[in-house]
C-alpha cells in the first residue's frame, strides 16, 4: 500500500458542486486529508461551476462522443486510488473501477424508485436504474443522508444495510454573522420589515401558493423569493408586490457566498411537494429528509425555518424548537415567534451536532484510507472499453447522417 497514490476520482454528472453544500465541503476535506481530487462532471455553461481549491480540480464531459472518450482515456492514466460516483455517476465508476482494478463507492443525492419509473417508461430512465443497481453489486459502501433514506437506498438499489453510512446534505461549521441590510437595500424593502426567505425554483403553483399565505404573515413581514432563474408565469389576481419581492442576479455564485443573502434575512422558508412527473420529483422529494441542502444549509447560519410537506423535519423542528411546522396557512401569524434569540441558538447547536459534515466524515475517510488500492490498467477490460466506446460514437454519427 505504501505506493498507492492519493488521487481520487468523483464522478459527479450533475456538475453542481458549488451549490451543494455537501460535496463541496467533502471535497474539501478530502484535500485537506492529502488527497488530489479530480471531478469528472457535464460541462454546464448555465450554472457556475468555475474553478475549485487548490488540490481539486475538474474534467468535464459534453455531447462531443470524440472528445469525451479522449477525456475518459486521460482519466485512466491519472492513476487513482479510489472513485466514488455520484448517483448517475455509479456507473461510469463502476466501468472505471473494474478497469483500473481498485475500489468504488457511491454516493447518492437523488433516488429513482422502480414503481414510479415503470409508470413514466421512459426508457432511458429504466435502463440507467437497471445499469445502478448492477453498479452498486461490487461498492466498498455507499451514502445517504438519514435513516429513513438509508432504508429506501437499501431496497430500490439492493444494497445490503450494512454496506450503507449517513451523511446528511450539509456543510461543515456554524456560520454567525451580524444581520444586514443587504435585501432591504437591493429590493427597495422598508426598513421596518421582516424578511421570510425562500430559494428555490419558482413555478406558476408555487407562485399561487406563495400569494395565498402572505394573507396570513404579520403585516410587518415579507416573502423574498431567491430564484436562479427568473419567474415568467402570470402573476396570481390580487398578487401583492408589497409583501413579495423577487431576488435575481444576485454575486451568489458559490456556497460559500450564501452568507451574502442569509445575513439578510429573518427566518427560511422550507417547502417541498411531490408532483410525480419526473423521477426526481417523485417520492425523492416526498422522503426529502435530510437531503434538503437549503434547509440545512439555513440551520448552519442559525436562521429559524419554516417546514411545510417534509414529513421527518416536522418532529425535529417541533422538538428541537428551531422554527414552525405549517401545518394550516394560520400558522404564520406565528412569524414573531421566530426572533426569539434562544431560536437562533437552537439552529446553531442543532447544525453542530446533527448536522455537521465533521460528525461523518471521519468514518468515510477511514474506510477509503483502509481499501484504496494502487491502479492497474486490466488491459482486455480497456480494450473492450475502447471498442464499446468507438462503437458508440460510430452509431451516433451515423444516427446524424439518417436524421439529415
Amino acid at each position: 500500500m505504501n505506493n498507492t497514490s492519493n488521487k481520487v476520482l468523483i464522478i459527479h454528472p450533475e456538475g453542481n458542486i458549488h451549490g451543494n453544500p455537501n460535496l463541496f465541503y467533502f471535497t474539501r476535506e478530502l484535500v485537506n486529508k492529502g488527497y488530489e481530487v479530480t471531478l469528472f462532471s457535464r460541462l454546464r455553461p448555465g450554472i457556475y461551476q468555475g474553478k475549485l481549491f487548490e488540490g481539486a480540480k475538474f474534467e468535464y464531459f459534453t455531447s462531443d462522443r470524440t472528445e469525451n472518450l479522449k477525456v475518459k482515456q486521460k482519466l485512466l492514466r491519472m492513476n487513482f486510488c479510489y472513485i466514488i460516483g455520484i448517483d448517475e455517476g455509479i456507473i461510469q465508476a463502476a466501468q472505471f473501477a473494474l478497469i483500473l482494478n481498485i475500489p468504488y463507492s457511491f454516493l447518492s443525492y437523488e433516488i429513482f424508485f422502480d414503481k414510479e419509473l415503470a409508470k413514466l417508461n421512459n426508457p432511458t430512465d429504466l435502463k440507467h436504474k437497471s445499469q445502478a443497481k448492477k453498479a452498486c453489486k461490487n461498492i466498498q459502501f455507499a451514502i445517504v443522508q438519514d435513516e429513513v433514506r438509508m432504508k429506501i437506498l437499501s431496497k430500490e438499489y439492493n444494497i445490503q444495510l450494512n454496506k450503507i453510512l449517513i451523511m446528511p446534505v450539509a456543510g461543515s461549521g456554524v456560520r454567525k454573522l451580524a444581520k444586514t441590510d443587504y435585501f432591504h437595500k437591493r429590493l427597495k424593502i422598508p426598513a421596518d420589515k421582516k424578511i421570510l426567505l425562500y430559494m428555490g425554483w419558482m413555478d406558476e403553483i408555487q407562485m399561487n401558493r406563495l400569494s395565498g399565505y402572505v394573507e396570513f404573515m404579520p403585516e410587518d413581514w415579507v416573502f423574498v423569493v431567491h430564484s436562479r432563474y427568473k419567474y415568467d408565469g402570470p402573476l396570481p389576481v390580487g398578487f401583492r408586490a408589497d409583501k413579495i419581492y423577487f431576488s435575481l442576479d444576485t454575486p451568489v455564485e458559490s456556497i460559500e457566498d450564501m452568507g451574502i443573502l442569509l445575513s439578510g434575512c429573518d427566518a427560511g422558508f422550507c417547502s417541498y411537494k411531490a408532483s410525480f412527473d419526473s423521477p426526481f420529483t417523485g417520492d425523492n422529494i416526498t422522503y426529502i429528509g435530510l437531503s434538503s441542502g437549503k434547509t440545512t444549509t439555513f440551520l448552519q447560519y442559525g436562521i429559524p425555518i419554516v417546514v411545510e410537506n417534509m414529513n421527518m423535519w416536522d418532529e425535529i423542528v417541533r422538538f428541537e424548537e428551531i422554527g414552525i411546522v405549517l401545518e394550516q396557512q394560520s400558522d404564520l401569524n406565528r412569524l414573531d415567534d421566530l426572533l426569539n434569540k434562544s431560536i437562533k441558538e437552537n439552529c446553531f447547536n442543532y447544525f453542530e451536532e446533527q448536522l455537521d459534515l465533521k460528525n461523518y466524515f471521519y468514518r468515510i475517510f477511514e474506510l477509503i484510507a483502509k481499501n484504496k488500492s494502487v491502479a492497474k490498467i486490466e488491459t482486455i477490460k480497456y480494450l473492450q472499453f475502447l471498442q464499446k466506446e468507438r462503437y458508440r460514437i460510430i452509431k451516433s454519427e451515423i444516427k446524424k447522417v439518417i436524421n439529415k
